[in-house]
């Protein structure tokens, strides 16, 4: 049927008509609802689309509208405590910056005598030992990893922890 959804909540109903307890198919033999054609959010192979409810009756299940409201999407906005990711609604216009101001700044991680670029809590997750942010690998100006690895058994990390992989990476 036309605009009857069974199996719904009077808070899936959206302002509609609600009758608790009732089917469509004894709505419409009793005339108390007259299909029409309204717009729906349905199912579809492509996605949850608004289409006529006639057409979703025929190629897809109704879905609760909210399925269909567009996904909002996430900007940096500059706050006075720093920079944070939040929904576009909740970042007045004139706050949002680039989102490299929000990027996770990396920094110069020791692993071993192997130097690697990495957010401090990649290097932390790694067992390395980062050398602040902003730092680099190499070159004249930047870290130089001289811990070789141990080669016993029970090997641990440039931080003292245990490493649990066989190559001690």
């Amino acid at each position: 049927p036309g605009g009857c959804i069974d199996n719904v909540t009077a808070s899936d109903c959206e302002g509609a008509m609600f009758y608790p307890g009732d089917t469509c198919a004894n709505l419409l033999a009793n005339k108390i609802c007259e299909p029409d054609d309204e717009d729906v959010c349905c199912e579809l192979p492509g996605g949850p689309q608004i289409v006529p409810a006639s057409y979703c009756d025929a190629n897809g299940g109704v879905l609760p509208m909210s399925y269909c409201e567009p996904v909002e999407d996430d900007v940096c906005c500059e706050l006075p405590g720093g920079y944070q990711i939040l929904p576009a609604s909740q970042c007045p216009a004139s706050n949002v910056v680039p989102d490299s101001y929000c990027e996770e700044p990396t920094g110069a991680c020791c692993i071993w005598d192997n130097c690697s670029e990495l957010t401090q809590n990649e290097c932390q997750d790694l067992g390395g030992d980062y050398h602040g942010n902003g730092t680099s690998c190499g070159g004249s100006n930047g870290v130089v990893c001289e811990e070789a690895p141990p080669r016993d058994d029970h090997s641990t990390g440039s931080d003292g922890h245990e490493d649990n992989t066989s190559n001690g990476l």
